[in-house]
């Protein structure tokens, strides 16, 4: 993971050769977007000193000393061409500007890092969506962005040609691992959550797979768990790409007697098997003892052997058998697994 930090003076001679390395390789590449003429170093300079240029920083060479890898500019700045997209997120954004890594470290996920990084940089900022402009001719950078989530909303014709205006909302970022993030989700992951939700082969171990209504008022319900508890089912996605492969997190829920903090995990089933659930529960008993809980739970049927494996893999023990009232249908058959925090 990089060291992220802002961009100071002392950086400028290094930014300047980064982005003449970056010139180098798209030239190379038959993509003439950047020149003598734009960026030049009175361009990062003016970033630098409005505090709106970002580098990231890696660890290189023998004497492991820092080197930038990647630098960005974030701030309101744009073209008037801006005004003119379609853009559909109301509220407060921020405009990502000459993103770019260097060449000896392009294809090593860098630039996809640095997105999510930024939309937390974001995020913190209360921005709601981020907004940015790619040259057409440029289909590595559109590939990148288009993966990322970022949609086309309009178009600009600047002196190098057509550029694509794009944009992307912001959600909170809960927790991350090796190779996932949790986040807050919204109305928005209907239709994906409901590939795990209302996929019979996936919901075999429920009373019966949800309909979309059912699938919009889980995430409703959740909503109200951030609110209420300042915790809840998250959205699961990968970082390689941010897709959303599934939700995961904590819930309260009533076991017998007892109202316990319960870590509960609903993947597609084409993530399965390659210890997503794993990682992501461990990740969450992680912020639940973070939070002071001093019990964790998980339970489900009997029967469903790749719940309780996850279960035991983030170290909870069976506890004892139970019935509970699930989606209006008494089952009998639940397990309960706890860990002491």
């Amino acid at each position: 993971m990089l060291n992220y930090r802002k961009a100071t003076e002392e950086d400028l001679a290094e930014i300047c050769e980064l982005v003449k390395e970056a010139i180098r390789e798209m030239e190379r590449r038959r993509i003439f977007q950047w020149d003598e003429i734009y960026p030049t170093a009175e361009d990062f300079l003016s970033d630098i000193k409005a505090a709106s240029l970002f580098v990231g920083l890696e660890k290189s060479g023998k004497d492991e000393k820092e080197k930038i890898v990647v630098l960005y500019a974030l701030n309101k700045d744009c073209d008037d061409e801006y005004k003119k997209a379609a853009w559909s997120f109301d509220g407060d954004y921020r405009v990502i500007h000459r993103l770019c890594v260097h060449p000896d470290f392009q294809r090593r996920g860098i630039a996809r890092e640095t997105l999510l990084h930024i939309e937390k940089q974001a995020v913190s900022l209360g921005a709601k969506s981020l907004r940015l402009d790619v040259f057409s001719q440029n289909p590595a950078s559109m590939a990148l962005y288009e993966k990322a989530g970022y949609s086309k909303t309009g178009e600009a014709l600047w002196r190098k040609g057509l550029f694509y205006l794009m944009e992307k909302g912001v959600k909170k970022m809960i927790l991350e691992t090796e190779r996932l993030f949790l986040r807050e989700m919204t109305l928005e992951d209907t239709d994906t959550l409901a590939l795990v939700m209302s996929d019979p082969e996936s919901m075999r171990f429920y009373p019966h797979p949800f309909s979309r209504e059912e699938v919009e008022n889980w995430i409703k319900w959740n909503l109200d768990n951030y609110k209420k508890y300042g915790f809840g089912l998250w959205a699961v996605c990968l970082k390689k790409n941010g897709e959303m492969i599934g939700d995961c997190g904590i819930t309260m829920q009533q076991v017998e007697k007892d109202l316990f903090p319960e870590i509960g995990y609903h993947l597609r089933k084409e993530f399965r098997g390659k210890g997503y659930a794993t990682e992501a529960a461990k990740a969450c008993a992680e912020f639940a003892k973070k939070c002071g809980m001093k019990k964790i739970i998980s339970y489900m049927k009997s029967d469903n052997l790749p719940s309780r494996h996850v279960a035991e893999r983030n170290g909870m023990k069976f506890v004892k058998a139970f019935t509970k009232t699930v989606m209006g249908k008494v089952v009998e058959d639940e397990v309960l697994y706890m860990k002491e925090l």
